[in-house]
């Protein structure tokens, strides 16, 4: 892609400011692309747009290293990133896509402490994909992409305070089922062992009636 960029521009001083630009900030804003839309290929058209936006402001650009063109730079990257995740916000989701709560917030731990990790996964992301939209959105924004609820708020047009509320809501609302999830599975477990210990007492009983039958035969 270097060589194309490098093509579409006029000047010798531009192509090697332009180089520079490529070589010491392609990887970091391929990382930051990525962890928004957390897919490769939409990382990398994100990266590629945003060279793009770079290159017909090239003239902006005066110390390639200075904070201020670092800065710069990650903006690009970013809006576009979330440009295209907005665009393909509503696309079907699936268990797999929530799996990120294997690494469950901390208010969750003690709810699910008896739980192995892969069915904490599915538990939680099937509570969360029964959630409405708008709860699962801003969890899956927050916990999985990391993005802060100031940004959250842009991409979903409402305020910072209504997604802070939104998101209080729904943790809320999961650990209201966590809780009854817990209660459910250690009231199984009690019935198990209860048919087993009576199981085991009906052949004992079996056992002794059949010796006392015998003893007056």
């Amino acid at each position: 892609m270097l060589a194309f960029y490098l093509s579409e521009l006029e000047t010798k001083d531009d192509k090697e400011k332009f180089e520079q630009i490529y070589l010491s900030y392609g990887k970091e804003m391929f990382a930051i692309a990525n962890r928004i839309l957390r897919d490769r290929e939409s990382a990398e058209d994100a990266v590629q747009d945003a060279f793009v936006r770079i290159m017909r402001n090239l003239d902006k650009i005066q110390d390639i290293y200075s904070k201020r063109t670092a800065n710069y730079i990650r903006v690009i990257v970013k809006n576009r990133a979330l440009q295209i995740y907005k665009q393909y916000r509503r696309r079907e989701v699936t268990v797999e896509d929530y799996h990120f709560f294997l690494e469950v917030p901390d208010s969750f731990q003690d709810v699910e402490g008896q739980f192995e990790r892969k069915e904490q996964a599915d538990i939680l992301a099937g509570m969360v994909l029964s959630l409405p939209d708008k709860y699962r959105e801003v969890l899956y924004l927050y916990y999985y992409n990391e993005l802060p609820y100031a940004q959250i708020a842009g991409i979903l047009d409402t305020t910072e305070v209504n997604v802070r509320q939104i998101a209080r809501r729904a943790r809320k609302i999961l650990e209201e089922r966590l809780t009854k999830e817990k209660s459910e599975k250690a009231k199984l477990e009690k019935e198990k062992i209860l048919k087993k210990q009576i199981s085991g007492n009906k052949n004992e009983w079996e056992g002794i009636l059949s010796t006392h039958s015998r003893q007056f035969l």
